[in-house]
């Protein structure tokens, strides 16, 4: 007997087309919402003639955003914040070729870079700091509370507290 439930027929194939459009579904409400910020964060914007190498890590507390800036002068930097999209901006020059020097190679880019960075949880903008240290830049960002997990005492039939930990926030 046929089922007439056709998802079970193609159960990989529906499962994987699903995943696709729900991921193509996040690009474009990033898009739609973050404008060419967010194509930036997809690695698809036209800002800046390179992009450092940035890692973003989530912990309880916090949020820590570190890029690879190597000669890039800490004057050059500019780092702003706006809602959850965290902006950083920066220059690094090249080597200077004068009169007969002929550079062969350029390996290393150089020029203005933009990177803008989607945070994965709201973000306290009063509490942010960021640090350079052997062509290491560390942003660090700590949570709105509103984000943080929070115990919630729920009660029993009889009015007891079970102290059992409810999460809540993003």
């Amino acid at each position: 007997m046929a089922s007439s439930d056709s998802s079970s027929d193609n159960g990989p194939i529906t499962a994987s087309v699903e995943r696709l459009r729900s991921e193509l579904d996040r690009w474009m409400d990033a898009a739609i919402s973050g404008g060419e910020k967010a194509l930036n964060s997809f690695g698809i914007g036209s800002k800046g003639s390179w992009r450092p190498p940035f890692d973003l890590v989530e912990s309880t507390d916090e949020v820590v955003v570190t890029l690879d800036v190597p000669g890039v002068e800490v004057s050059d930097l500019d780092i702003s914040l706006v809602g959850n999209m965290l902006t950083v901006k920066g220059q690094r020059g090249g080597p200077s070729i004068e009169g007969s020097d002929l550079l062969h190679v350029r390996n290393r880019p150089v020029g203005d870079f933009e990177h803008a960075i989607p945070m994965p949880t709201p973000v306290a903008p009063e509490r942010v700091s960021a640090d350079v240290d052997a062509g290491v830049l560390v942003i660090r960002l700590a949570k709105a509370e509103s984000a943080k997990s929070h115990r919630i005492p729920v009660q029993s039939g009889s009015g007891t507290a079970t102290g059992m930990p409810v999460q809540t926030g993003g």
